[in-house]
């Protein structure tokens, strides 16, 4: 299959935004580390983080984007925000709907997405469901039952 590919876009290792904690461990970034300040509660300025908002189509006037219309999905009410400068950095799959809704038709359009392919999953467990070898003066030559990690 990679010999069907364009030149220069053959399968490859994908970045990830990611950083190195204190003790040297690697982490995957979010949107706090991303915006830094612009993501602190009170910050003031031309820069405005709304929890619980999607965006649903681009506005676009001659050819140029110049805002938004956004819903706010507790209350269903949508609201139109002009803009200077609009940055769309939704997902995979999320970016070309936005751009799609928008009649927004680029030439390559649906072509070279690229994505990590991936699973998370957490579980809250009750103390005393714990398995207790796994604290840290456990010895793993004195267990004796199988162990199950979750990752």
């Amino acid at each position: 299959m990679n010999d069907k590919l364009s030149e220069g876009r053959k399968v490859q290792p994908m970045p990830l935004a990611c950083k190195t904690n204190e003790e040297g461990e690697r982490y995957w970034v979010g949107p706090d580390i991303i915006l830094e300040k612009l993501a602190t509660a009170g910050y003031k300025g031309i820069f405005e983080l709304r929890s619980e908002t999607i965006c649903r189509q681009l506005l676009v006037e001659g050819g140029h984007i110049t805002g938004a219309l956004i819903e706010h999905l507790p209350t269903k009410t949508t609201e139109e925000i002009k803009a200077k400068i609009v940055i769309v950095a939704a997902d995979t799959l999320r970016t070309p709907q936005i751009l799609w809704a928008s009649g927004i038709r680029p030439k390559a359009f649906g072509h070279y997405l690229n994505e990590h392919p991936f699973v998370f999953c957490s579980v809250e467990l009750n103390d005393d469901m714990v398995d207790k070898s796994l604290l840290e003066d456990y010895e793993p030559s004195k267990r004796t039952e199988p162990t199950v990690g979750v990752f």
